[in-house]
């Protein structure tokens, strides 16, 4: 009886065990599924969906070959629980064909999204806030606007706003109603928030730059999501962000094109591996 007894707190123990497993499992690595796009005018738009039935935990966009045209990113943001789209619209000519690249970063993990609206159509900077509910925290968010031809909000800040929250700030040129109003999401789950790294990199002088800014985890995390700030904000001197992105398993990179003096700043969002 002792044996059986010792066997079963050892089974016990080794279940005991092998949930933790799951549970810690369920934070584990993320795998990245990417979706490119070419384009020549107007928008690249393109949507990556996670396999094998993951989740989109978060995701991240980057353009290149757009030369000395200029772009910038209206959404990226989940689409659904697999999928994350980003798009960017064209603002001159392009001479060339540009590619845009959507990320989906992606693991067994329960995630909902939530979404915020900001519905107001005045000129000037705009904002708008998704919460997630009581029990569950931010791990990732985005722009998911929809977005049209004509003036409407361009964003320029895109990242986490305090543990339970996902805030995006946008540029809105024009006032009629008829515009589509600037939309957050956030991705919800349980456990304890991502901390939060920031790095920026200041843009001096004027002619046009590209700036870059990397958010590094410690050596001992890896990198959730991530997002943004860039000033001056589009319209302002203009900065147009290209690239929000990982950069491997510990950092957030952003990339973005900027006329004017400013500055760009990377958010990383950390766990521990």
């Amino acid at each position: 009886m002792r044996v059986q007894r010792g066997a079963a707190a050892a089974i016990g123990l080794a279940g005991i065990l092998a949930l933790a497993g799951i549970a810690a499992g369920a934070q584990g690595k993320l795998g990245a599924v990417k979706k490119t796009v070419a384009f020549e005018a107007g928008v690249g738009d393109a949507k990556a969906k996670c396999r094998n039935g993951r989740n989109a935990i978060a995701g991240g966009f980057a353009v290149s070959g757009l030369g000395d045209d200029f772009a910038y990113f209206v959404r990226s943001a989940p689409a659904g629980r697999k999928s994350w789209r980003a798009a960017v619209l064209e603002l001159s000519a392009l001479d060339d064909s540009a590619r845009m690249k959507t990320y989906a970063y992606c693991r067994d993990q329960a995630v909902r999204t939530r979404l915020g609206e900001n519905p107001g159509h005045k000129e000037g900077v705009v904002r708008a806030r998704a919460k997630c509910p009581g029990g569950k925290v931010a791990v990732s968010g985005g722009v998911a606007s929809k977005y049209a031809a004509g003036p409407e909000p361009l964003p320029f800040g895109t990242r986490r706003a305090g543990p339970k929250a996902w805030k995006v700030i946008a540029n809105n040129f024009g006032d009629d109603p008829s515009d589509p109003p600037l939309v957050a999401a956030v991705k919800c789950a349980s456990g304890d928030p991502p901390r939060q790294v920031k790095k920026s990199t200041n843009i001096s002088g004027g002619g046009d730059r590209l700036a870059k800014a990397k958010a590094r985890c410690r050596a001992a995390e890896r990198v959730v999501s991530g997002g943004f700030t860039a000033k001056p904000p589009l319209g302002k001197g203009v900065s147009m962000v290209n690239t929000s992105r990982r950069a491997g398993p510990g950092a957030w990179l952003v990339k973005m094109r900027s006329i004017a003096p400013g500055k760009l700043t990377a958010f990383a969002y950390c766990e521990d591996r």
